[in-house]
């Protein structure tokens, strides 16, 4: 079975459909932040920027890709997601 982390960094392109309303986001950003408080997993992290985009919080979503930045340098898909935020 493939760890939890592997499958969360999948949910993020499930976050942005419309499937998803602003509640059901603002609940996958608190599992995702319970997720990075206990061992700052990059691919966590990088989901709750997702889910702030989603939100229109490019603030919040900026800083939360900034910090993946900060665990993983140069990693592409949160180089990617602040290029859009800025575009």
């Amino acid at each position: 079975m493939p760890e939890s982390s592997t499958l969360l960094f999948d949910v993020g392109g499930v976050i942005l459909t419309n499937a998803w309303d602003t509640a059901a986001r603002n609940r996958a950003i608190e599992a995702f932040d319970y997720l990075v408080d206990r061992d700052l997993d990059f691919k966590a992290m990088y989901n709750v920027g997702v889910c702030h985009a989603a939100l229109g919080e490019s603030d919040k979503a900026r800083q939360a890709f900034l910090q993946v930045l900060e665990l993983r340098p140069g990693d592409s898909y949160a180089t990617r997601a602040l290029a859009e935020l800025s575009s």
